[in-house]
């Protein structure tokens, strides 16, 4: 389903998902809130701080682990 490079990580803010370009992030924001009703919290777009790319943030209650099986699972 999707056909472009998602890192998963973890901060002070939260768990996050990150894309090289905003139109990326928006297609996963997307698919993440209308097929696993997951909701995020926050979008930090291609500052400084993440070396200009995108991340969307999800409350603490979702874990890298969860994320990154569904990713895994949009991937194949």
């Amino acid at each position: 389903m999707i056909d472009f490079k998602v890192e998963i990580g973890r901060d002070t803010f939260g768990t996050f998902v990150e894309t090289e370009n905003y139109n990326d992030l928006d297609e996963l924001e997307d698919l993440l809130i209308e097929r696993f009703s997951l909701i995020p919290k926050g979008i930090i777009g291609g500052s400084d701080n993440t070396g200009g790319l995108y991340r969307l943030y999800f409350n603490d209650s979702v874990s890298a682990k969860k994320l990154d099986q569904i990713i895994n699972g949009l991937s194949s």
